[in-house]
């Protein structure tokens, strides 16, 4: 039979005893195992250790701006770089030939788009995120303006939205319609919002509209303003009764959609309905009595 006397907490201590006497075995085994975690444990921890990787640091970018629409090589210049590492850029940018200099550079190629903005840069590795730099995307020197608009005609009172385009030193065009400045050379036929471009028809006559940004301006841009849509004429006379031989002068006045009126004498048909009672200037309005009668004197 066994036997089992507990002399301490420890395994070991607790002897299992035969009838031919005490054994041994398993507390050499116990033992054993201890020490092969122990070791193991230590293993790991230093493992641990040895595998943590600090977050980068970013310091700067060389350089630190670009032009839209190019391409442009730069050096990341930190601490703490380690691949594989990933560049976030700012939206409107491509990174390629990213390439680690453990552990202070990484170099890299930024493709801008035309319309990529400025933004932040960071660099993502194992150990972590970067804190940001700033990187300045920059325009091409502006060579020339274009400007157009939905129509070069407008009725007094309408409205016509016009569109600045630049061209840029390097072929790239752009919509600059809110980043120039808008004049019109004659406000009283056409005026036109600053940064807005939209012309508003005043009165009928001809203007020319302007686009400028530094020292780059437009070709001009003519716009004609014709009248609102004509509703009704009105027609007067300095007496609705003259001798044969006497004349008598005819005024058309226009009346338009708008409410607003016109002399437009010179610009309607005059026709007598009895060119034997009297005559009359088709384009004048001057009527002359021929014989005694009464006729009807219409503008058209």
């Amino acid at each position: 039979m066994f036997q089992f006397r507990k002399e301490s907490l420890n395994p070991c201590a607790i002897r299992p005893y035969r009838s031919d006497g005490p054994g041994t075995t398993g507390c050499v085994h116990w033992v054993r195992q201890f020490a092969q975690a122990a070791q193991l444990a230590v293993l790991i921890s230093l493992l641990g250790v040895a595998n943590a990787q600090p977050a980068p640091t970013l310091i700067s970018i060389t350089p630190n701006s670009g032009v839209a629409g190019t391409a442009v090589s730069v050096t990341l210049n930190g601490t703490n770089f380690v691949a594989p590492a990933t560049i976030n850029k700012p939206s409107g940018f491509t990174v390629s030939n990213i390439v680690v200099v453990p552990t202070t550079q990484i170099t890299a190629t930024f493709s801008i788009a035309s319309n990529a903005s400025s933004g932040p840069v960071s660099v993502t590795t194992a150990g972590g995120t970067s804190n940001v730099v700033i990187f300045t995307v920059t325009q091409s020197p502006l060579t020339s303006i274009t400007v157009t608009a939905a129509n070069s005609s407008i009725a007094s009172g309408a409205t016509d939205q016009f569109t600045a385009t630049g061209h840029y030193s390097d072929g790239s065009t752009a919509n600059i319609t809110t980043q120039v400045t808008w004049t019109s050379s004659s406000p009283g036929v056409a005026t036109i919002g600053v940064i807005t471009g939209l012309a508003t028809g005043v009165a009928a006559g001809t203007t020319n509209i302007t686009a400028t940004q530094g020292a780059v301006s437009s070709s001009p841009f003519t716009l004609t303003v014709t009248p609102p849509p004509l509703t009704s004429i009105t027609i007067t006379a300095t007496s609705s009764s003259i001798a044969a031989g006497a004349t008598d002068q005819f005024t058309a006045t226009g009346h338009y959609s708008d409410g607003s009126t016109a002399n437009i004498t010179t610009q309607v048909t005059w026709t007598s309905s009895s060119p034997g009672v009297a005559t009359i200037g088709a384009s004048t309005g001057l009527a002359t009595g021929v014989a005694a009668g009464t006729t009807n004197i219409t503008a058209t």
